[in-house]
Parts: C-alpha cells; sequence; structure tokens
C-alpha cells in the first residue's frame, strides 16, 4: 500500500481541506479508519489529530 498513490475520495478531501495530506494508498486508508473509529463517533478529543484541530480552530 505505501506504493500505491493515495485515494482521492470524499474523506481524503476532506481531511486535506483541513491540511492533513495522504502521500500514499497506506495513509489513506488509516484517514478513512480514523474517520470511521474518531470523527463519525464525535471522539475528537482521543484523537491527536482531531485534539490538534480543536486547539487550532481549523475545523
Amino acid at each position: 500500500l505505501e506504493q500505491l498513490p493515495s485515494e482521492s475520495n470524499a474523506i481524503s478531501r476532506l481531511f486535506s481541506l483541513s491540511g492533513i495530506e495522504a502521500s500514499n494508498s497506506l495513509q489513506s486508508q488509516a484517514l478513512i479508519q480514523l474517520k470511521s473509529k474518531y470523527c463519525d463517533q464525535k471522539r475528537c478529543l482521543e484523537c491527536r489529530i482531531g485534539h490538534e484541530l480543536l486547539k487550532s480552530g481549523n475545523h
């Protein structure tokens, strides 16, 4: 997965708007997992990325 290019989908575009870019397919899959386990369940403060976004006001 590290050798494949990152996916272009709604989730990757959403993260991209917040300044988080996936450089390969492995990272794209990780962002999908983070969204499913944290964002969708409103567990932002348990996620390092979500916590930083809330601190910076970039959400």
